[in-house]
C-alpha cells in the first residue's frame, strides 16, 4: 500500500507487516521502517538538528537518497560532472503510482535539476504480501551538454537508531564462497564489494542487520540484496550521531557513464526487506519472494550428471556413450557433457573461442551421442565458456582486439585465458550466433552450462579514460541481453551460471538463470557451511549441489549433503560396480521423492554447522503435509551424546508420524522436546521423513 500524507510530505509504504516512511519537498528524511505503526501520527518527527558550529543539518544523515549538494558529508547516491560544477541541486517535482505488471504497487518520485535539464525518477516497488521493497533510480539527461556520472547508486537504507548494530553478511572465496560473517559495527564505514568484473565469490551482495541480540528464530532483522552481477559497492556507516546508512549500487571503483541528450542510467534493484522472526524468517521471505517474482521458472530442477571428473576433457563419443548408459542405469535425468567437445585441435590454450564440435571426437556431429542420450529417457546438457579466449584459437588469431587489453601491452593470462569484450557489437554478434547455431542445430540439448572461470583484467579498449571505465557496466549489460534472446528464442532450455565456482550469483542473473553453480568445491563437509550461507540469501530450488569423489565420508554422507539443493552427480562413475550403481541409484530415488519439499518448500536451519557439534536442517513442503529433515555431526571427536533435534513450523497440534520408525508424535513435542538422532562419529549422516497422520 502506498499512501501520501500531503500536509506533511511525507509517503507511507505499507506491506503486510511493515511500515515505511519518508519525508519529501524540503524534507526528504527516512523516517522509520520496521514494524507496521500508524503512519499519521508521525510527521512531528521531521525535523532539522545543529549540534555545534562544526556540523551542518545531521539530519542528513538520514536523507532518503542523497545527490551530491556540497551540504551533507554523508555518501551521496548519484555524483556527476556537468564540466562547470559538480553540485546537484535536485528539486522535487512530484509523484506517480501505478501496478506493475507483476503485481506490484509502484511509486515514483520525480527530481529535476535546477540549472540544466538531468531528471532522476525514484522507483519504489511494494510487494504487500512479501514484506518487500524494491528500489532503483533512473537518471536522464534531457540537456545539449553531456553530463559524466561518477557514481550511480541504487539506494541509501536507514536503520532505525539502537543502542548497538551487528552486520552480517556473506564472504568467501574460491572454494570457500559463502561462509556467514558477523561484525558489531563501531563509527566509520564497512564495505563489501566487488572489483572483479562478476559477482565475485567474495563477498555476496547482500547484507543483514540486527541489534546483535537477534538469532535464527526471533529477533528484528532488516535486510537487501542487490540485484546485479558486475562490480557492485554496499557501503555500510555509523556516524558519531549513532546513525547507521547503507548505501549500495554499481561500484564506482573504476565507474563513469556518459550520457548525451535523451541518455538514460537505470541503477540496478535494490530488494530490502524487514523481519521480526529472526535470520530463519528472514531466509523464508526472501526465498518465497525469489521464487515468486525474480526466478524463470519455478520447475523441479533434474537430477544431472556431468562428465567432468569421468573424462575431464578427453571426451569422445565412446566414452560419453558408455557414461550414459552407467548414468541411466542409478535413475539420472539429464547428461551433461563438460569441456573439451569443441574446436579442431583440442587443448587448454588453444580451444576457447573456437566453438565448433571436434570432428575427431565426434566424427558424426553431436546428434549421435545426443540421440543415444535421448534414447536412453534422459535430457542432454552441455557446457560452454562464452566469454574466454584462448591465445592460441582462431578467434584470437582473427581478432586480437576482441580481448581486454590496454593498448601496447599483453592482456594478463589466467588459466591459459583472456576475456572477451563482448561490448564490442561484433564479438556480442559473435557469442550470441554460436550460441544459437549450436542449440538450432542440436535441438535436443535442453540444459546449458554456462562458465567463466576468471575475473576480469586489463578492461580496457583503447576508448579513453571514460570509455574504459564505461566498459566494465556494459559488459554486464551485454551478457544480460545475451541471455535474455537466448531465453526468448529457445524458451525450453535451462540455463545454469557458473563462474570459477560461486563468482556470479546473483539475483541480476537469477531473472534468466534456473540454477547456480554454488562451488567447484564439492567436499560434502565443506559444503554444509557452503550451503549453510548460500541459504542465507538464495533459495535452496537454485543451489546445485553435486556428489562427487572429492573429500570425506560415505556414499551417503556425499548424497545427504548435495540432497539439500539440487541433485547432480559428478563422481567418475566409470569406477562404479554393479553395487555401487545400485547404492547411488537408491539415493537418487529417495531424493526423488523429496526434492519437491527441498526446492520450494521452507527452510528452517535447525543447528549450524559453524555452532557446536551438530549440523541440521529441516524442509516443510508448501502444503505443510511433508517434512525432511537432514543431519550431520561433526566435531565429536569423543562421540559425546548428541542433543535432541527440535523440528520448527510444525502444527503444535497435529499429529506427525516418522517414516523411518512409524512412531507418531505431535507437533508441539517435535518442537519442544525433539527427535532423538542415531549419530554418532564425524561424517556420519541422517536423513529423517515426517508426514501428517492422515497422510499416512
Amino acid at each position: 500500500m502506498i499512501k501520501f500524507h500531503k500536509e506533511h510530505e511525507m509517503f507511507e509504504l505499507a506491506t503486510k507487516n511493515t511500515s515505511y516512511l519518508f519525508g519529501v519537498g524540503k524534507n526528504s528524511q527516512h523516517l522509520y521502517w520496521g514494524k507496521r505503526i500508524h503512519a499519521e501520527d508521525c510527521s512531528d518527527y521531521f525535523g532539522t538538528k545543529i549540534y555545534n558550529v562544526y556540523d551542518n543539518d545531521v539530519m542528513h544523515e538520514r536523507d532518503e537518497f542523497g545527490f551530491f549538494n556540497g551540504e551533507a558529508f554523508v555518501e551521496s547516491c548519484i555524483k556527476a560532472d556537468f564540466g562547470n560544477t559538480r553540485k546537484l541541486m535536485m528539486e522535487y517535482k512530484g509523484f506517480d503510482t501505478e501496478t506493475t505488471e507483476n503485481g506490484a504497487e509502484r511509486l515514483i518520485l520525480r527530481y529535476k535539476n535546477s540549472f540544466s535539464e538531468l531528471y532522476v525518477d525514484l522507483i519504489y516497488d511494494v510487494y504487500y504480501e512479501h514484506d518487500m521493497i524494491s528500489r532503483r533510480a533512473i537518471i536522464t539527461n534531457n540537456d545539449s551538454r553531456e553530463i559524466i556520472l561518477e557514481s550511480a547508486q541504487s539506494a541509501a537504507i536507514t536503520i532505525p537508531k539502537m543502542d548497538s548494530y551487528r552486520l552480517r553478511y556473506s564472504a568467501g572465496r574460491w572454494c570457500a564462497e559463502g561462509r556467514i560473517r558477523d561484525v558489531m559495527l563501531n563509527e566509520g564505514t564497512f564495505t563489501i564489494q566487488a572489483r572483479r568484473g562478476q559477482t565475485g565469490p567474495d563477498f555476496a551482495p547482500a547484507f543483514a542487520i540486527d541489534n546483535g541480540s537477534s538469532n535464527e528464530t526471533s529477533g528484528e532483522v532488516w535486510y537487501g540484496i542487490l540485484a546485479y552481477s558486475g562490480n557492485w559497492k554496499i557501503d555500510v556507516a555509523k556516524t558519531v550521531f549513532n546513525n547507521v546508512r547503507i548505501v549500495g549500487g554499481v561500484n564506482n571503483f573504476d565507474f563513469a557513464r556518459r550520457l548525451k541528450d535523451g541518455q538514460s542510467f537505470v541503477t540496478p534493484e535494490m530488494y530490502i526487506g524487514f523481519s521480526t522472526g529472526g535470520y530463519g524468517e528472514m531466509s523464508r521471505n526472501l526465498h518465497d519472494f525469489e521464487r515468486e517474482y525474480i526466478f524463470p521458472s519455478n520447475d523441479v530442477g533434474r537430477v544431472l550428471y556431468n562428465s567432468w571428473e569421468a573424462t575431464g576433457e578427453n571426451v569422445n563419443v565412446e566414452n560419453q556413450i558408455a557414461l550414459a548408459d552407467k548414468a541411466k542405469k542409478m535413475g539420472i535425468e539429464m547428461f551433461v557433457v563438460d569441456a573439451g567437445w569443441f574446436s579442431d585441435v583440442f587443448d587448454a590454450r588453444t580451444a576457447l573461442g573456437d566453438w565448433n564440435v571436434n570432428p575427431e571426437k565426434f566424427p558424426n556431429g553431436m546428434g549421435e551421442l545426443i540421440d543415444h542420450v535421448k534414447g536412453l529417457g534422459m535430457d542432454f546438457g552441455i557446457w560452454v565458456e562464452p566469454e574466454a579466449i584462448s591465445p592460441n584459437s582462431k578467434l584470437y588469431e582473427a581478432h586480437p582486439d576482441w580481448a581486454y587489453r590496454f593498448e601496447g601491452v599483453e592482456p594478463t593470462l589466467m588459466i591459459n585465458q583472456y576475456v572477451l569484450n563482448i561490448t564490442i557489437p561484433e564479438a556480442k554478434a559473435y557469442v550470441k550466433d554460436f550460441m544459437f547455431k549450436l542449440l538450432k542445430k542440436n535441438p535436443g540439448i535442453s540444459f546449458v552450462k554456462w562458465d567463466h572461470n576468471r575475473s576480469y583484467t586489463d578492461v580496457s579498449a583503447g576508448l579513453g579514460t571514460i570509455g574504459d571505465k564505461e566498459l566494465w557496466h556494459n559488459h554486464i549489460t551485454a551478457l544480460y541481453e545475451i541471455w535474455s534472446d537466448i531465453r526468448c528464442e529457445f524458451p525450453d532450455v535451462e540455463l545454469e551460471t557458473c563462474a570459477g565456482g560461486g563468482g556470479r550469483v546473483d539475483l541480476g542473473m537469477m531473472r534468466f538463470a534456473d540454477q547456480c553453480w554454488t562451488s567447484d568445491n564439492t567436499d560434502p563437509n565443506d559444503r554444509l557451511y557452503i550451503q549453510e550461507g548460500f541459504s542465507y540469501f538464495y533459495s535452496p530450488q537454485i543451489m546445485v549441489a553435486w556428489v562427487t569423489d572429492a573429500g570425506v565420508g560415505s556414499v551417503k554422507y556425499r548424497f545427504l549433503s548435495s540432497m539439500q539443493g539440487r541433485l547432480g552427480i559428478g563422481s567418475n562413475i566409470r569406477e562404479l560396480d554393479q553395487a555401487g550403481i545400485d547404492e547411488y541409484a537408491k539415493y537418487i530415488a529417495e531424493y526423488k521423492e523429496i526434492r519437491e519439499t527441498v526446492q520450494h518448500g521452507k527452510l528452517y536451519r535447525l543447528r549450524s554447522a559453524r555452532e557446536g557439534v551438530l549440523s541440521a536442517t529441516q524442509y516443510v513442503s508448501v502444503d505443510g503435509n511433508k517434512i525432511v529433515v537432514f543431519a550431520f555431526p561433526h566435531d565429536n571427536v569423543f562421540w559425546d551424546e548428541l542433543p535432541l533435534l527440535k523440528l520448527q513450523g510444525l502444527d503444535p497440534n497435529a499429529v506427525y508420524a516418522c517414516e523411518k520408525t512409524g512412531k507418531t508424535v505431535h507437533g508441539d513435542v517435535l518442537m519442544n522436546i525433539g527427535v532423538e538422532l542415531s549419530l554418532g562419529y564425524n561424517y556420519d549422516s541422517e536423513i529423517l521423513r515426517f508426514r501428517l497422520l492422515d497422510l499416512f
